[in-house]
């Protein structure tokens, strides 16, 4: 937490527990459907919502500084694949909002200026790069080593997600030893959606 959000976390603690008043400190968004990827656990990508404008998306912005959130952390789909998505970040920051972002891996070396702001680049890897590519598509494998690449030259923090499935369950030595060689942690989750039979 930045220094400069103690005391506004404070209040919003405060009021919390005194008047029973709810406060989203840490706050996960979704904030499109489109993917460029198909991944066999995940149907996100069939989604067909309407997203928000950017202007609709900095005002939600506002109201979560004006709630005292403390950290926002942008999924999809693939937000990558939003045309405003540097201003977006670049937003959050300057409202003083810890900013993280989940990728799959494509366009990060594409994008990587307008990532510049960001606090954590959670990239998904799901194994070597035989199983991954079968669980996230062909080349899906060598998009998230060059993120990595070129997010470590951008001086960006990376952690890499996993979802269990039976196709990786055995691989994640291979998974925890991929982030200690590049400095990173790792997160491990279930499917949320479609469980690989």
């Amino acid at each position: 937490m930045k220094s400069k959000q103690i005391l506004p976390v404070a209040k919003a603690l405060l009021k919390a527990k005194l008047f029973k008043k709810k406060t989203p400190l840490v706050v996960g968004w979704a904030i499109t459907d489109y993917c460029n990827r198909q991944c066999l656990y995940c149907g996100r990508w069939q989604g067909k919502y309407k997203e928000l404008s950017t202007d609709d998306v900095l005002k939600v912005v506002d109201e979560l500084a004006k709630l005292s959130t403390i950290s926002l952390s942008v999924t999809g789909g693939k937000p990558l694949c939003r045309k405003d998505i540097g201003k977006i970040i670049d937003y959050v920051h300057s409202k003083g909002i810890e900013i993280k972002l989940n990728s799959n891996g494509g366009l990060v070396k594409e994008k990587i200026n307008e990532l510049k702001n960001l606090d954590m680049l959670t990239l998904s890897l799901e194994g070597p790069e035989e199983v991954h590519d079968v669980i996230r598509g062909k080349t899906s494998y060598q998009e998230v080593m060059e993120a990595v690449k070129a997010a470590e030259k951008g001086g960006i923090k990376v952690m890499f997600s996993t979802v269990f499935t039976k196709l990786n369950l055995s691989h994640i030595d291979f998974i925890l030893d991929k982030a200690k060689e590049n400095s990173c942690k790792v997160i491990f989750q279930p499917p949320t959606q479609l469980v690989l039979g």
